[in-house]
């Protein structure tokens, strides 16, 4: 037990090194400036000032997003972000399921190593976006799922309770971000074969008996949320429709929607370089690896149907290809198991205690110098636009009514620490011609009067049909509304080009 918890202590404090740089969220960035995590903090903030998810407060991605959210920003203290040391955690639990993976393969004191390297790798990775994505929350619980895989193949047939606990685990990354579950669903559809095969029904029973009551478990707590806030339509509606109908593009059919979720598998692999590297080492694994070729072909189904499932609704966002990294822990098992037929493991031993300055050395410098944000690191506040228009905002008024209008939340809430009076409180990736309300809600209240001050932010490369559209509204708010102030604010390789209006006394609600 001892061992374990010293264990844990070194991978928590690699974790804290490595996201000390990689992630916006740690207290040397002054800001993160990204608009999903800033969306998915207002709405946090709004339920623990007592709105109800999806009826008073809209947004897409799944209830327990929030809930992790709502848990980190309770944990703030001083210059400590809460979701900062929410990311440690995971990180933390991602380096320790990975250490037990490749423990499975070869027991080796390199293996907390290589754990630590995986975690530097996907932390300084092209798709670790600003830090606190959906993807980078269900990262844990799916290694944790491939863990249980991997059990179950090199160990031993897995218990009633461990097929429980990886239903309870795939109801996590359910109530997280739907499409992936192909990892720990198509797990147990491949124990499932393999006990087919050997004609061991009952054992297939039981798999699928206990990782229904564990989906089904965890389902019923938010069930329960749901019914008791007489929200369970809105969820539906809000998860599934908007996700399934609005969220994604259905004018193609399914083996398009394949052939294109393939294409840009591949477009990540070329984008993310070490990506390439190491699925290059990942494709030797199940080429050459000296274990079950059949759990080599598993784990290949398994690359394949996440790849389809993220990729299935025809987008790309860089950010998407995060949870296909879990996969690469393979590429690691080979790596060990090529340093030992080499007899490379022979020079470390002789070099231990020099190597291991070195890599205590090297996190931290790696970790800095592959940080996706390091310009930002070190900057002010008053740096960024939002709280230049923040403390412009807070002159006028000490408890201002808000509106993000046209775009995604820019973070303007947060800082003012104000909650949304607007349900649909920032515009949603998704066209008019597919959802209406989110506009025509946002324009109501304009018109009404119903808010002190619109923001506007419009973005340089923004599709030119949608920020003609958010110019000629400019136009219509400026007729209610004045226009006190502009700025502009660099983000990611775009410019912002923001303008705040304030009510004018004769549209102010009565």
């Amino acid at each position: 037990m001892y061992k374990k918890r010293k264990l844990i202590l070194f991978f928590f404090l690699f974790s804290f090194v490595i996201l000390l740089f990689a992630s916006k969220f740690s207290f040397l960035y002054a800001f993160n400036d990204w608009q999903d995590a800033n969306s998915f903090l207002t709405v946090a903030r709004s339920i623990l000032n007592g709105k109800i998810l999806y009826k008073d407060i809209i947004e897409q991605k799944g209830p327990l997003l929030y809930f992790i959210y709502c848990l980190g920003y309770l944990f703030n203290f001083k210059q400590i972000n809460g979701i900062f040391i929410l990311e440690i955690i995971n990180l933390t639990i991602i380096m320790y399921f990975s250490n037990l993976i490749l423990e499975m393969y070869k027991k080796t004191p390199i293996n907390k190593y290589m754990s630590i390297i995986f975690g530097l790798i996907i932390c300084t990775s092209a798709s670790f976006t600003h830090g606190g994505s959906a993807e980078e929350f269900c990262l844990s619980f799916l290694i944790i799922s491939l863990y249980y895989f991997n059990k179950n193949f090199v160990v031993n047939f897995l218990t009633k309770k461990e097929f429980f606990l990886v239903g309870v685990i795939t109801a996590c990354i359910f109530f997280i971000k739907l499409n992936l579950i192909f990892l720990p669903f198509f797990s147990i559809i491949c124990i499932c074969i393999e006990e087919f095969f050997k004609k061991n029904y009952k054992n297939i029973l039981n798999v699928l008996v206990y990782f229904s009551l564990g989906v089904f478990f965890l389902s019923l707590i938010f069930i329960i949320y749901f019914v008791i806030n007489d929200n369970f339509n809105d969820f539906l509606y809000c998860y599934f429709i908007i996700n399934g109908k609005f969220y994604i593009d259905n004018n193609f059919g399914i083996l398009y929607r394949m052939y294109i979720a393939y294409q840009l598998s591949i477009k990540n692999l070329s984008v993310n370089v070490m990506s390439l590297y190491l699925f290059i080492l990942y494709s030797l694994f199940v080429f050459k690896g000296n274990k079950k070729l059949k759990l080599r072909l598993y784990t290949v189904l398994i690359y394949i149907f996440m790849s389809i499932g993220i990729y299935m609704g025809v987008k790309y966002y860089i950010y998407y290809a995060l949870p296909l990294f879990v996969i690469f822990i393979y590429s690691f098992v080979f790596a060990i198991q090529f340093i030992y037929e080499k007899k490379i493991i022979g020079i470390i031993e002789d070099k231990k205690l020099v190597l291991r300055v070195i890599f205590f050395l090297l996190v931290p410098l790696l970790s800095y110098n592959f940080a996706n944000y390091k310009n930002y690191l070190f900057l002010r506040k008053e740096d960024f636009a939002q709280y230049r228009i923040s403390n412009k905002i807070l002159k006028y008024k000490e408890s201002p009514v808000v509106l993000n209008y046209g775009e995604l939340d820019y973070g303007f809430y947060n800082i003012l620490n104000v909650v949304p009076d607007c349900k649909y409180f920032h515009r949603m990736n998704i066209p008019y011609e597919k959802m209406k309300e989110n506009y025509s809600f946002q324009k109501e209240y304009i018109d009404k009067g119903n808010v002190d001050f619109v923001i506007v932010g419009i973005k340089s490369n923004k599709e030119e049909k949608s920020k003609k559209e958010l110019i000629s509204d400019l136009e219509w708010i400026n007729e209610k509304y004045d226009l006190i102030y502009c700025d502009k604010q660099y983000y990611e390789s775009d410019i912002i080009n923001f303008y705040v209006f304030m009510v004018n006394d004769k549209y102010k609600q009565t």
